[in-house]
């Protein structure tokens, strides 16, 4: 995913330059969350464990297309839809066994 983000800004920006369209107040914000593979990935990983509001990092991808912003929804979901039925299912677990 988060090379994904990482090219879609990449391609949004490279686009941007070649028309000589001027610099949108989100073009910073793309960069610092989605400039590189790492920081993308760091983003995810912020955005994931509510280190970082996902919607601050979420509003550049919204300016770059519709579709990205909707994968990157998909991405929180089934991160926290996985998340949340692990943890459900560990302390399940362990509550069945110490109760037989």
């Amino acid at each position: 995913f988060g090379c994904c983000f990482t090219q879609s800004a990449a391609i949004y920006l490279a686009g941007s330059i070649a028309d000589g369209k001027e610099a949108s107040r989100y073009d910073e914000a793309l960069v610092e969350y989605w400039g590189s593979v790492s920081t993308a990935m760091d983003t995810l990983y912020m955005c994931s464990t509510s280190g970082d509001s996902w919607r601050i990092a979420a509003r550049p991808l919204w300016e770059i297309s519709r579709v990205v912003y909707g994968l990157f929804l998909v991405y929180i979901a089934f991160f926290l839809f996985v998340v949340v039925n692990t943890l459900a299912s560990i302390i399940l677990e362990a509550t069945i066994t110490h109760a037989a």
